[in-house]
């Protein structure tokens, strides 16, 4: 099985709306740049991703995990859980498998959105250390960098029982 295929098999959830038609409108865009684009010679992607993604992440996590999200950004963190306190950093990636983080949170969640079928998956969710302990600080850019693979083995490295956000919101 390929990496693309590994992460294809995590993404089962379908968005929740009215989120999946507008991304939907947001794909048929994209198409209709593409086309224009290639009609004067120029082939470019068009990606709706960096930011865009990441709050489609927020979104999720609010929607699917319960959480409450900052009504600013908030450097390393994109939630607080109100029953633990625990800071917990929301990260979404598609096409790119980057993943880095400014300080390692108490809690990671990471989802995978499906660029073919818009479907999403959880990579990890559990305790940033734990998650991050494989990644690389880069002194040039002040954050720690790992890739969303060695996000899922550390996942499945985590002792069975280790907390995550499902745990946390439900208390």
């Amino acid at each position: 099985m390929t990496n693309a295929q590994k992460l294809a098999a995590l993404a089962v959830h379908p968005l929740p709306e009215p989120f999946g038609s507008l991304l939907g409108d947001v794909k048929t865009a994209v198409g209709k740049m593409r086309e224009a684009a290639a009609v004067i010679g120029v082939t470019r992607e068009f990606t709706p991703d960096g930011r865009f993604l990441g709050d489609l992440g927020e979104v999720i996590a609010r929607m699917h995990f319960g959480l409450t999200l900052h009504r600013k950004q908030t450097t390393g963190e994109d939630a607080v859980c109100q029953v633990s306190g625990k800071c917990i950093e929301v990260k979404l990636r598609s096409r790119s498998t980057l993943v880095w983080v400014k300080k390692v949170p108490d809690f990671l969640l990471a989802i995978y959105l499906c660029p073919l079928t818009a479907r999403w998956g959880v990579v990890c969710n559990g305790p940033g250390k734990a998650l991050l302990a494989g990644a690389k600080w880069n002194e040039q850019k002040s954050r720690f960098e790992t890739d969303l693979f060695k996000l899922l083995a550390a996942q499945q490295s985590l002792p069975p029982g280790s907390p995550n956000v499902q745990e946390l919101t439900a208390a």
